[in-house]
């Protein structure tokens, strides 16, 4: 196993640098992460979605949909009619309101009919709670390790 095995790589090359500084502390990420969205900053395996030319408009299914970021991307790209967003979890739904025009599901999906309990961490700055969305995850012992790996300069 080596330190990339829990570290989150969504770039490649210089961008995989700068990532990694940002995720190197918590602050540094979440400044990151408005940034990112604010300029329309997307994971690398995006770049292949200019590719597609479509002559009519396309629905959207966004499984997982988190704040939306993939629904404004697909919204630059391409001529969406219906989109549709499963999103279980209900700070990303709020999020998802605010783009428009968009089912929201607010379920996750799975094999089994159940309930899972997930773990959101947070990170106190000048006493204001900041709840690190991004990281929710099923498995606490292994959303810690994450934590550790990625913000390494936070303890």
């Amino acid at each position: 196993m080596n330190n990339f095995d829990y570290i989150d790589k969504s770039q490649t090359g210089v961008l995989f640098f700068f990532e990694r500084i940002a995720r190197s502390h918590p602050i540094f990420y979440i400044i990151a992460r408005y940034f990112a969205s604010k300029l329309n900053i997307f994971e690398s395996e995006y770049n292949g979605l200019s590719k597609l030319k479509f002559t009519k408009k396309v629905n959207l299914l966004d499984i997982g949909a988190s704040n939306g970021i993939s629904i404004k991307f697909f919204k630059s790209k391409l001529n969406l009619g219906k989109i549709f967003a499963v999103e279980p979890n209900e700070y990303y739904c709020e999020a998802l309101k605010k783009i428009g025009n968009i089912k929201i599901y607010n379920f996750g999906l799975g094999d089994k009919d159940e309930k899972k309990k997930v773990f959101i961490p947070e990170y106190k700055f000048f006493n204001k709670k900041i709840d690190l969305v991004p990281y929710t995850f099923y498995d606490k012992k292994l959303l810690k390790k994450i934590l550790s790996k990625n913000f390494f300069l936070y303890s």
